[in-house]
């Protein structure tokens, strides 16, 4: 569990933005360091269209995810990306923002819409390479195993890493590409660019 009226103090903290390019949910991460334990807390809140449930493939799990609080339902048939910025804004009263991550090939209305609000200086385009999330990969990993990551408790969550799997390229980078086409990991993604974001903060 990690209510975020709880955070207290607006401490340091990253976001990070996974977008839907049509009907699916959208994926957005804040995370926080803990310096004294070195610990990273990762909350993870997911956006989808109302609209666009009825016949989706995956429609019964997503209206039991939206029913429980695990996914926040936007009107109309597409993403309303006002929501997501509205979001964000909101996580700005709880913690301050140091870098906003986003995807440079498809977030530019979300972007334009953020630096409107006031948050021009703390946008940063994260490059979904191999070589970009490997460093991001391997602390996660190592965070995991040593105790020091920490995730929000949102069945969404599990979702997106029991479908993903990580992928080599010819130089042994990695990344956490889907098992299928049809399948979504965004909330893995938006994790690993939160620390790619501490990473090069951190430099």
């Amino acid at each position: 569990p990690m209510p975020l009226d709880a955070i207290t103090g607006r401490p340091d903290a990253m976001v990070a933005i996974d977008l839907s390019e049509s009907d699916d949910f959208s994926a957005v991460t804040m995370g926080m360091y803990d310096s004294a334990r070195n610990n990273f807390h990762f909350h993870t809140s997911y956006f989808f269209p109302e609209g666009a449930l009825s016949g989706h493939p995956n429609e019964r799990m997503y209206r039991v995810w939206a029913e429980k609080g695990y996914l926040r339902l936007t009107a109309g048939a597409v993403i309303d990306y006002r929501e997501i910025v509205d979001y964000v804004l909101y996580l700005n009263s709880r913690v301050r923002i140091l870098g906003i991550g986003y995807d440079p090939w498809k977030s530019q209305e979300v972007i334009n819409m953020l630096g409107a609000a006031g948050a021009r200086n703390v946008l940063t385009g994260v490059r979904q390479t191999y070589g970009n999330f490997t460093a991001p990969v391997e602390s996660f990993e190592h965070g995991v195993k040593t105790g020091h990551i920490f995730i929000n408790d949102n069945p969404i969550n599990y979702y997106c890493f029991g479908n993903a799997v990580l992928d080599s390229d010819k130089l042994e980078n990695c990344k956490p590409i889907k098992r299928k086409q049809t399948q979504k990991i965004d909330g893995v993604i938006t994790k690993l660019m939160c620390l790619r974001l501490f990473m090069d903060a951190l430099r």
